[in-house]
């Protein structure tokens, strides 16, 4: 379960991720600078941010309970995603720039 990226015709293919964990649901930034995924590196799913350039890991999210599916909002801004808490789901949005997490609809 590891993340990897390649041009369309299947060439230049690599490895992004490199953990002993499950890593999902990658999805680009809109300006191809960055790719936001899920990983249960530390026990519970997070939202994590690959930065192309540097090569750079950086987890957005750490909390207790489960993060999937994230995704770019067209302009770059923010990531939505989805929590699960206590068995319901949240639709929450992260702002990239300060890192705030909001819940957008609640369980």
């Amino acid at each position: 379960h590891e993340i990897y990226s390649m041009q369309r015709d299947g060439s230049g293919l690599i490895q992004i991720t490199f953990h002993n964990a499950i890593s999902q649901h990658p999805s680009w930034s809109p300006d191809g600078r960055s790719i936001v995924y899920t990983s249960n590196i530390d026990g519970d799913f997070d939202i994590h941010l690959f930065n192309v350039q540097s090569g750079k890991h950086t987890k957005l999210t750490d909390n207790n309970y489960a993060d999937y599916r994230p995704t770019f909002s067209p302009d770059g801004q923010y990531i939505l995603f989805c929590s699960k808490i206590d068995r319901a789901w949240e639709i929450r949005r992260l702002t990239v720039s300060t890192r705030e997490v909001t819940t957008l609809f609640p369980r």
